[in-house]
């Protein structure tokens, strides 16, 4: 990805505006499951906004997988 929209003059990164920009596009089923586990009240820093979209994705990963496990039997 590209970081160059985000970043100031000094080449710091403006972390609110990236994290709008990525939240603004995450997949419905993420999205559910990171507002469903309440992790958006425990964000402060964007590394902790990046844990909790990686954790809700892997999540979203092993449920569907898990139901097509089950479906097959």
């Amino acid at each position: 990805m590209d970081l160059k929209p985000f970043k100031n003059e000094d080449s710091s990164i403006r972390k609110k505006k990236k994290i709008r920009f990525i939240w603004a596009r995450i997949k419905p089923p993420i999205y559910n499951k990171v507002r469903r586990v309440g992790a958006l009240l425990r964000i402060t820093i964007y590394a902790n906004f990046k844990r909790a979209v990686l954790n809700a994705k892997e999540a979203v990963r092993n449920q569907t997988s898990s139901s097509r496990n089950l479906k097959g039997h």
